[in-house]
């Protein structure tokens, strides 16, 4: 009897304190707190700064180093590299880029020294380092120098045909390498020591400068440039 009544009067007095109110958990603080994160424009790509590596009979292993310049709209872009060059035993400094004043502008730039070529038409970089790498045939001649080159191109619609135009400028300073057939060749699989092949010797080429101011038009398809080094 003790224990009815005991819970009859919790009951009552429950009921006289009428329900509880319950908790209001659809209002909370406002976080005014606002951390903004920039992104550094300076990178090294693959983590490390390297680039794309390609191999030939002149140069052995091409490796490029350098930290690369990207703003957040994508106007600029400039890759400062050191280019080492396993058989020569040279350390190649470069800065090229573009700049894009404007939505249909750009002005691509190029300065430094190194290996260059006039046949990279033949194959491209993988496949010229593969043929190198693995049976000695690189269909490519070289020569050395230091370069710079600076072009602005302007794209453009008239009547639905979308053109290019560019003027640009070279200054470079040439000089043979490989000319006479080396005793010591980068490594390949097959043909390092056939003068067909590895040891292939470079046509001579005259030592001195050379300026040219290139300039046309293409189609935005399919573009092709036309410039005289």
């Amino acid at each position: 009897m003790k224990a009815l009544l005991v819970v009859s009067i919790a009951i009552g007095i429950a009921s006289l304190a009428g329900p509880l109110p319950a908790q209001d958990t659809t209002t909370t603080a406002a976080d005014t707190g606002y951390v903004e994160y920039h992104e550094s424009p300076i990178t090294l790509p693959l983590g490390l700064g390297l680039r794309i590596p390609t191999y030939d009979r002149v140069n052995g292993v091409s490796l490029p180093w350098g930290p690369q310049l990207v703003t957040n709209d994508e106007t600029l872009q400039l890759d400062a590299l050191v280019t080492y060059r396993s058989h020569l035993g040279n350390w190649d400094p470069s800065l090229e880029g573009f700049v894009r004043p404007g939505v249909a502008n750009e002005i691509k730039l190029y300065v430094g020294r190194g290996t260059f070529t006039n046949d990279s038409w033949i194959r491209s970089d993988l496949m010229n380092s593969l043929a190198a790498l693995f049976v000695g045939s690189d269909a490519r001649n070289y020569y050395r120098s230091d370069r710079a080159t600076l072009r602005f191109t302007r794209s453009m619609t008239i009547s639905s045909l979308g053109l290019t135009p560019f003027l640009g400028g070279s200054i470079e300073r040439d000089w043979s390498t490989g000319s006479i057939p080396p005793l010591k060749t980068p490594w390949s699989f097959f043909g390092r020591k056939s003068d067909l092949k590895m040891r292939r010797p470079n046509p001579p080429v005259a030592k001195g400068r050379i300026n040219s101011i290139p300039n046309t038009f293409s189609p935005r398809m399919g573009r092709t440039f036309l410039e005289t080094f």
